[in-house]
């Protein structure tokens, strides 16, 4: 009734105008979620091992078409609206799209080109688990230190199809940070003019091949930062990241399976391979059955970190809606990166640009309940 009531205001709204609908959706789930490690000072965590857990989303989709045909739409969470209304350089969330014969060009909260078209591995649970099957990406998990990130800033993705091929291409926001007058190594107020500071892009392509149950997929990612000291140029820092990775799909008779693979590469590359401990590879690999109203998902991954994790989890549809689902997963541990003495980092990059990889113990996460679906 919501969404009709919606729609029919949007097409009294723009009589005389190419039809617009303005749709309404939402999504709720309530249960119980577990983490052994919770209240575990080394788990960076401060909580009961058993908790219960809720949540309400409301998403707001809506869709016109000019008079000569091109398609446009623009879509956001009802606890996002703040970021999205503020809009300008800095749309965290939602995003915005024009659709023709030419493609689509989405601009917003957009995933980049690379993950757009390889994406993660399945997995199955009520709360997501601390997400242990998503693969590594640039925009995701490592924006080069201070560069962006692109679930944080407006950033652009254009997709285009033509028979079994698609192929995408994104941009991260042109960020430039300036001074302002103000000395951010030092944190004092210094009396010289704006400078701009750090200075990052990020751009990812990828293309994916899709014929009777397979996809085949390929994406590629880099990233470039710079931070500027005028008060102390030895401080001055370049850093540059790239990634490729690649995925295979395939559904048969009630079955998918799905398998990714990637490597890093440029300044973050030789970070990594410089550590005795940690790899500049990653893979991982997920097995999904759908047995009438079950399904059922298997998973495990190898992270640049050299931890391995690995859950199942299970979801049964009891119609209307609701889904009772749960999963489990065990999330390898992680060790402090250790640095030959025949390492050489570049100057300044692991200060200022360089990866968050501390020590962290391993953890089971699991959880138990009900999805619904609105």
């Amino acid at each position: 009734m919501k969404k009709l009531l919606l729609a029919s205001t949007a097409l009294v709204m723009t009589a005389g105008a190419a039809a617009a609908q303005v749709n309404m959706s939402g999504s709720a789930r309530m249960g119980i979620a577990y983490d052994n490690r919770a209240g575990d000072n080394s788990a960076g965590a401060n909580s009961a091992k058993l908790q219960f857990t809720s949540r309400i989303r409301v998403n707001f989709t809506m869709s016109g078409e000019t008079d000569s045909g091109l398609a446009f739409g623009a879509s956001v969470r009802g606890d996002q609206f703040g970021n999205a209304n503020s809009g300008g350089t800095a749309m965290a969330n939602g995003s915005v799209y024009i659709d023709g014969e030419f493609g689509r060009l989405t601009f917003g909260d957009v995933a980049g080109a690379a993950r757009a078209t390889v994406g993660d591995i399945d997995a199955i649970s009520l709360t997501d688990l601390g997400d242990p099957q998503e693969a590594t990406y640039l925009d995701r998990t490592f924006a080069t230190g201070r560069a962006t990130n692109f679930g944080r800033r407006t950033a652009v993705l254009y997709a285009y199809s033509i028979d079994s091929f698609t192929f995408r291409a994104s941009v991260g926001q042109q960020r430039r940070t300036d001074n302002g007058g103000f000395d951010v190594v030092n944190n004092v107020a210094v009396s010289r003019p704006a400078t701009e500071n750090y200075k990052d892009t990020l751009y990812a392509l990828g293309v994916s091949y899709s014929m009777d149950g397979l996809k085949l997929s390929a994406g590629y990612e880099a990233g470039k930062a710079s931070y500027n000291d005028i008060a102390d140029p030895s401080n001055n820092t370049k850093f540059s990241a790239s990634h490729i990775i690649i995925g295979a799909e395939y559904e048969m008779e009630g079955f998918t399976i799905k398998a990714v693979a990637g490597r890093v590469g440029g300044d973050l590359g030789t970070m990594l391979g410089g550590r005795t401990n940690l790899s500049r590879s990653h893979y991982g690999l997920s097995v999904t059955g759908e047995f009438d109203a079950t399904t059922v998902t298997a998973y495990a991954r190898r992270t640049i970190q050299s931890s391995t994790n690995y859950g199942i989890g299970a979801s049964y549809d009891l119609g209307g809606g609701a889904t009772l689902v749960g999963g489990i997963a065990r999330i390898g541990a992680t060790k402090a990166p250790v640095t030959p003495s025949s390492y050489n980092a570049p100057a300044n990059v692991n200060a200022a640009f360089g990866p968050s990889l501390g020590a962290a113990p391993s953890r089971t996460r699991a959880d138990f309940g009900l999805n619904f679906s609105f």
